[in-house]
């Protein structure tokens, strides 16, 4: 039994209370005391000359009233204070029951508020858990794709750029076939990314009769120095 059946049950109970109380209150006959039903009978004076001739004069002394008029009203009285001490008791209650219920109320929707936004933050939770998840995965493919394209680059200074142009310019002076015998050496030599280094500030011209020449005794090698000149990079250092 929660807080509020044991507060409506109490309440229930002492409004039944009250009720019969104030029933059997105006139900039950005031109790006249022997002294009450003597003063209302009237005071008895006892006559020392009983059965004389001649009564004894009147000595003017104060004639009791009764007292049956005053204990009815106070009477009366009480019961109206008490009447009026358990109407307010039972309104007293009944708000108290009221204000409960309201308070219930209130405190029942902001639980469930609270279980909503928790129910909401829950839910975030696992989204954000999940582009993290997400979010990790792509940085790690970045990393890859970078790695595989810092690999794949032939970053080309300043100082090397000059030094190649001079070169290359020597190699638009040759012979395609004899440009060609050098840069396949050169690839022996695992110095490939010179080779095509070199190729790159060749003329078009040369450089791609050169290539030709190089296709015909390895087409392999051809192919790769192609492939590489899209990855030549020229850096301000």
């Amino acid at each position: 039994m929660n807080k509020k059946q044991i507060v409506i049950v109490a309440g229930v109970g002492l409004i039944c209370f009250a009720l019969s109380f104030t029933v059997g209150l105006f139900t039950r006959e005031p109790k006249k005391s022997d002294d009450a039903n003597k003063t209302a009978k009237g005071p008895q004076v006892v006559d020392p000359l009983v059965g004389t001739e001649n009564p004894p004069a009147e000595t003017g002394a104060p004639i009791s009233v009764p007292e049956d008029n005053f204990q009815v009203k106070q009477a009366n009285l009480d019961k109206s204070l008490t009447i009026k001490q358990l109407n307010s008791l039972i309104f007293d209650m009944r708000t108290k029951i009221t204000e409960f219920s309201i308070k219930e109320k209130k405190l029942a929707e902001k639980e469930e508020r609270i279980q909503m936004a928790m129910d909401e933050l829950q839910m975030n939770i696992k989204a954000m858990e999940e582009l993290r998840v997400k979010l990790a995965v792509t940085v790690s493919t970045i990393k890859q794709q970078k790695t595989i394209l810092d690999q794949r680059l032939i970053q080309i200074d300043e100082i090397e750029k000059k030094n190649l142009i001079n070169t290359a310019a020597i190699y638009d002076k040759m012979k395609p076939q004899e440009a060609s015998e050098i840069l396949i050496n050169l690839n022996k030599l695992n110095q490939l990314d010179y080779a095509v280094k070199l190729a790159h500030y060749m003329t078009e011209r040369t450089s791609a009769n050169m290539i030709a020449e190089i296709n015909k005794k390895e087409p392999q090698l051809a192919a790769t120095i192609s492939e590489k000149l899209r990855w030549i990079e020229e850096t301000n250092q």
